[in-house]
């Protein structure tokens, strides 16, 4: 709450080739046009984290009803779409990832603060970004824009399939179905369909977050009530997808987790298994 509204938004008027007043917060989250990965410190990813900011202002307010967090969230969601251009996607190494995390913010402004502006903001956002794109998943450290050094290979266009979905299923329109379909990983999903892991060597962060876009694929494409048993293993678009319940259905679904976490993960398994235990514990 604290944060300057010019401060979070300076990145976005930079690369729109705006007035920028206010303080720099520096690190990832500035923007320096002459950056130079191995060579320069701040830079890396300008405005990464805005929407995912605007995403925990609205679900504090969802739990809070403070107030001036939601006025912030409107407030930070107009300055923003003043701002929106496709420039700011040309200039950014992770346009899909920096758009990802705007489709939350905007679809949680909708679903939790009430934002009458939210989608139509979202549909000029993804008007301004999808000429940015590669036209499909593109995996981690393969190039698809030419003249880029390695970073700008980083992006992480297989993990937005998820908020695409979840945009759709919370009224955005037909076009966000689409495009998560359109953003869905198969090369990576069907091995694991068919029993392989193709897990060793890829970027865990991400690869991991792309199981849930497969997830919401099933939840949005199939369009049937995929919970009948707690902790069912299903398929959707080809790989098999463990969901997760609340309550006591976590406690049966977890340990399911724990036997599908490959070896090459034994810190995420150790914790996970630390988890179970104490939700056995408390029940």
């Amino acid at each position: 709450m604290g944060l300057s509204d010019d401060s979070l938004l300076k990145p976005f008027r930079q690369m729109s080739g705006q007035p920028a007043p206010g303080e720099d917060l520096g690190g990832w989250y500035h923007y320096n046009p002459d950056y130079k990965w191995g060579k320069d410190e701040d830079g890396f990813a300008p405005s990464c984290t805005f929407g995912q900011w605007v995403s925990a202002l609205a679900r504090m307010y969802a739990i809070t009803r403070d107030q001036a967090t939601r006025e912030k969230v409107i407030r930070l969601n107009r300055l923003y779409a003043q701002t929106i251009s496709g420039d700011y996607y040309d200039k950014n190494r992770f346009p899909t990832y920096c758009y990802d995390k705007l489709v939350c913010g905007l679809i949680d402004s909708h679903q939790y603060v009430g934002d009458p502006d939210a989608f139509s903001i979202l549909e000029r956002t993804t008007d301004a970004a999808l000429p940015h794109f590669p036209k499909h998943a593109v995996e981690h450290g393969k190039e698809w824009r030419p003249n880029k050094d390695e970073s700008w290979t980083w992006d992480e266009s297989y993990t937005i399939s998820e908020n695409l979905f979840l945009a759709y299923q919370r009224g955005a329109g037909e076009r966000y179905r689409q495009l998560g379909r359109q953003y869905l990983y198969d090369e990576y999903y069907d091995p694991l369909a068919e029993g392989h892991d193709v897990l060793a060597g890829r970027h865990a962060y991400s690869y991991v977050n792309s199981l849930s876009s497969a997830m919401q694929a099933h939840l949005t494409l199939e369009a049937r009530n995929i919970c009948a048993r707690p902790g069912t293993v299903l398929k959707c678009s080809r790989i098999k997808v463990l969901r997760l319940v609340a309550g006591d259905r976590m406690k049966r679904c977890a340990p399911l987790i724990v036997r599908m976490l490959p070896p090459a993960l034994p810190r995420a398994t150790a914790a996970l298994k630390h988890r179970v235990a104490r939700m056995r514990t408390s029940s």
